[in-house]
């Protein structure tokens, strides 16, 4: 240590500094570059609050954005839905109507075919009839018919062989008594 002073001495003093001074120098930098780091960590955190107050209005801003445009959504969504419902009335009267025109056809046709129906009917009857009619009609006729022939024939036979002269004539009394087993 007496050199370390003498050292001193013989150096000057403005160029050597004792341990103690060492140390109170090292301590007082260490001190300011403590209070330097505390005043770069204050002015970071000042910096992050005010990023973070910055973001938090941002963020409550944008919330308020969101709920205005929410409502105005909302909004178109109960226009677009009372819309709907009006057209969807509006289809179901109209709906209800034509299915009353439908049914109301359907009750007209069924009475028009129910008519159509009986008069095919009846005119199916009535040819039945008819028919049957008109088979009688000829059977009776076919008979009537075969009479007269075989009487026309037997008349022309009777005319043959009776000698009529033309002086004669024939009474409308006979004629009768001839015909009359028709």
């Amino acid at each position: 240590m007496n050199s370390l002073l003498q050292l001193q001495a013989d150096i000057g003093s403005r160029y050597t500094v004792s341990g103690i001074e060492f140390d109170v120098l090292l301590k007082s930098q260490e001190h300011r570059l403590i209070k330097i780091m505390e005043k770069i960590e204050t002015k970071h955190e000042e910096h992050l609050k005010h990023h973070a107050d910055s973001f938090q209005y941002e963020g409550k801003e944008l919330r308020v954005v969101a709920k205005e445009i929410h409502i105005l959504f909302l909004e178109e969504v109960k226009k677009v839905k009372d819309d709907v419902n009006i057209k969807v009335e509006v289809i179901q009267i109209v709906m209800s109507k034509e299915i009353v025109k439908l049914s109301q056809n359907y009750s007209d046709l069924h009475t028009k075919v129910d008519v159509i129906v009986g008069a095919v009917m009846k005119e199916r009857e009535y040819f039945t009839s008819f028919s049957t009619w008109v088979d009688t009609k000829h059977d009776s006729d076919s008979n009537m018919f075969a009479k007269m022939e075989e009487l026309l024939g037997s008349v022309k036979e009777s005319f043959s062989k009776l000698n009529v002269s033309l002086s004669s004539s024939v009474s409308q009394e006979s004629l009768s008594k001839m015909f009359s087993f028709l």
